[in-house]
């Protein structure tokens, strides 16, 4: 439900500084980079890794990459040491995969662009009196983040950053003012929080009986909401976008 709708405003909980890196700053306005990071590792083999320290003439790390346990991992790491690529510049690593031809890569890189254009959004799920099974169902969700990839994976046009602690903070990207609709219909139906509470309980039924018992005994007193003002800017924003 809307913030709006209840009378009262649940409070966004910023980003606890103790786990906060500098790459991870400001990723409620950025896609989420460390993924596309996991992504190019896995999907880079290792003559391209040899090419592209050839092309950004990092041949005098060449040694130490290769000679390291993952040097697709140690490759990407000396990149973004010496800025080639960052959160918010992929031109050099685009341009790079454009000549040199790793294509699944490239699409990776193209991908990230793409969906960095898209709008933010922040959905908080919480309780109005917080509890130790509570505390247990956020702690999962932030520990396990694709529980909530997951509820997301069906919704073409939204794309999973990340979530938080605190209640429990969740940050979406959204590609267009019906993609944002529809987030909205899903969460004033609870068709959204079914979703996450489904997929929770699901995990729970693998262990045992008492945690699953206490959650759905909880259940019903579980809410979501957003901000209205925050959707009504990102409804403006994508507007705006499509009229130039």
């Amino acid at each position: 439900m809307a913030d709006g709708a209840s009378g009262e405003t649940v409070p966004y909980f910023g980003r606890q500084e103790s786990h906060v890196t500098n790459e991870q700053r400001g990723i409620e306005t950025t896609f989420d980079y460390l993924d596309m990071i996991v992504r190019l590792q896995q999907s880079l083999e290792i003559p391209n890794v040899e090419k592209l320290c050839e092309y950004f003439n990092m041949t005098s790390s060449l040694d130490k990459i290769m000679a390291s346990d993952y040097p697709q991992h140690h490759f990407l790491l000396e990149c973004r040491r010496v800025g080639i690529v960052t959160r918010n510049d992929t031109t050099k690593l685009l341009e790079a995969f454009r000549e040199n031809g790793p294509s699944k890569s490239l699409e990776i890189v193209k991908d990230y662009n793409r969906v960095s254009k898209w709008t933010d959004v922040r959905l908080t799920v919480y309780k109005d009196n917080q509890t130790s099974t509570f505390s247990k169902f956020t702690k999962a969700m932030i520990k396990m983040k694709d529980f909530i990839k997951f509820v997301f994976t069906r919704d073409e046009g939204i794309h999973f950053v990340d979530c938080e602690e605190g209640s429990l903070v969740i940050w979406l990207k959204v590609s267009s003012p019906e993609t944002l609709n529809k987030l909205k219909e899903d969460i004033d139906s609870g068709e959204l929080l079914r979703r996450i509470t489904d997929k929770y309980e699901r995990e729970l039924s693998y262990g045992g009986t008492e945690e699953l018992i206490n959650f759905q005994n909880e259940r019903s007193s579980i809410k979501i909401s957003y901000s209205t003002e925050e959707f009504k800017s990102a409804m403006h924003l994508m507007f705006s976008a499509m009229s130039k």
